[in-house]
Order: C-alpha cells, then sequence, then structure tokens
C-alpha cells in the first residue's frame, strides 16, 4: 500500500481528480501495483463506451519475455477511433501554421546573394518577437541553393526570395502568412507581413505586428 499512496498522492499534488475503483480489472495478466482508465463523459461515445485510455504498471514484464531480471515498466494505451470522435465535441481549434521569416539577400562584389551575420540576427529577432506575441510558431528560412559551395559559416548564395515563397508555398499545408526581413527591415527595425491569399503585404514596426500576424 506504501507505493499505492505514494502514486495517490502524486496524483492529488498534480491536481488530476480521480476515483478509485476496486473492482478495475485490466485485462492482462502481468499487470502490478497501479492500473488506472481515463473517461470522459462526452455523449458521443456512450457510458459504456467512455474509457478513452488505459494502462498500468507491469515490473515483471521483462522477466516473462525472458529478460535476466523483473525491470520497473509502465505503459497505456489509448483508443485513437474513441479520441478521433471527441474532436468535434471539444471543439479542438485547428492549430495555426507555422509562420517563415524570409531573408532578403544582399548582393556581395561577386554578385552572389549573401546574408550576412548581421542581418541573420535580426531575422532571428523577428522569430523570437514573434514567438512572444503570437500563438502560431515560426522558423527562420535559411540555407544555400542546390550545388553551392558553402563553408560551415557561410551565408553565400542564399536563394532569391521568390525561390523562398515557392519553397514554402509548396508545402500542404501552406502558411496563411509569411514574414519578410532584410536589409532595409532591419535598418528601420520594422518586418514585412503578407497575406499569401491574398498576396497584400505590409511592412510594420517589429515591436507591433501582433495584430498583422493573426489577423
Amino acid at each position: 500500500m506504501r507505493h499505492f499512496d505514494f502514486v495517490r498522492r502524486g496524483i492529488e499534488d498534480l491536481g488530476i481528480p480521480y476515483v478509485l475503483n476496486n473492482r478495475l480489472v485490466r485485462g492482462l495478466d502481468y499487470y502490478q501495483h497501479t492500473v488506472w482508465e481515463m473517461t470522459c463523459s462526452s455523449g458521443l461515445l456512450g457510458r459504456s463506451q467512455g474509457t478513452i485510455l488505459a494502462g498500468g504498471r507491469y515490473d515483471g514484464l521483462t522477466s516473462i519475455l525472458g529478460g535476466p531480471k523483473a525491470l520497473p515498466g509502465v505503459g497505456w494505451a489509448a483508443g485513437i477511433d474513441r479520441l478521433a470522435m471527441l474532436v468535434p465535441d471539444m471543439q479542438i481549434p485547428h492549430p495555426m501554421q507555422p509562420i517563415p521569416i524570409l531573408i532578403i539577400p544582399d548582393r556581395n562584389k561577386d554578385a552572389k546573394r549573401v546574408v550576412d551575420d548581421e542581418l541573420y540576427r535580426y531575422a532571428m529577432k523577428a522569430a523570437n518577437k514573434i514567438r512572444e506575441i503570437s500563438k502560431c510558431g515560426v522558423f527562420v528560412f535559411y540555407g544555400t541553393e542546390s550545388g553551392s559551395d558553402s563553408g560551415a559559416n557561410s551565408c553565400a548564395n542564399h536563394p532569391q526570395l521568390g525561390k523562398q515563397l515557392s519553397n514554402v508555398l509548396s508545402r500542404s499545408p501552406s502558411p496563411r502568412k509569411v514574414a519578410i526581413v532584410g536589409s532595409n527591415e532591419m535598418a528601420q527595425n520594422t518586418i514585412v507581413i503578407r497575406d499569401t491569399a491574398t498576396q497584400d503585404q505590409i511592412s510594420v514596426d517589429i515591436d507591433n505586428c501582433k495584430q498583422y500576424i493573426e489577423d
């Protein structure tokens, strides 16, 4: 009972509601100590089908399978079909697509498209700002074109903006918004937000872009 009491205290410390059921029996005979079921009260499943996840502890399973000794083990299984049936009832919102940050490269004396360290850091600053103010994810599009000769720290031959757009829009699902930064934006502490459906875009201060990100 000491182990069971320890488990119960841990659940209570986490604020997880539970009900003790002395008649709960799992179908597999190698369970030891604690077994559990997670249930829901949705009318979509009904009372008899309300269990959506169940599991328990089985320290002796490794030895049953031929192992040299019993090792601590715990596991569970979920009913994916039942979980899928609950999605409409729970009104789970569709996650927002991550926002790519595209970098407009500069041209160096050799006419190569380059992104220097300062501009790359500004793109990372923009990404961090979006993470702070928005629920959607964000990533910086960064790389060299296929076939280019790039060293470990090289930013040479960065893809032109059109190719970056084509790349991110070819993904499924494609992002609703993209953010664009370049040397001009860095100098003015701004960021360009583009709607991929309407192709409308606007330049806004990097510290005041929340409404344009989530519109």
